[in-house]
C-alpha cells in the first residue's frame, strides 16, 4: 500500500509518527518557491531531504525531484511531498 503525504513542517510530529509506521520512503518531491532564472532548487531541496534520512535511516532512502514553482499556496517557500510504503 502506498500513502501520499502532505502537511506543513509544523506538523513534524505526525511526519515523525507516521514514518515510523512505514515499510520505506518511495519518493520525495519538493517544490521550491522561485523567481525566474533560479535554477538552484535541488540545493534548496537538500535540507528537506538530509532531514528526511535523518528521521528515517535507511527507510528513507528515496528517489527525489525538486522543482521551481512561480507561486505556492500561502505564499509558502518550500512544498514537499511523501510517497510511502506501508505493510498491508
Amino acid at each position: 500500500m502506498t500513502l501520499h503525504l502532505s502537511c506543513s513542517i509544523g506538523r513534524g510530529k505526525v511526519i515523525s509518527s507516521t514514518l515510523g509506521q512505514t515499510e520505506h520512503v518511495v519518493r520525495v518531491a519538493g517544490y521550491a518557491n522561485s523567481s525566474p532564472g533560479f535554477a538552484e532548487q535541488g540545493k534548496v531541496m537538500n535540507g528537506p531531504f538530509d532531514l528526511l534520512g535523518q528521521i528515517s535511516g535507511e527507510k528513507g532512502c528515496h528517489a527525489r525531484t525538486s522543482v521551481g514553482v512561480s507561486d505556492l499556496p500561502l505564499n509558502i517557500a518550500v512544498e514537499v511531498e511523501l510517497v510511502l510504503a506501508y505493510r498491508s
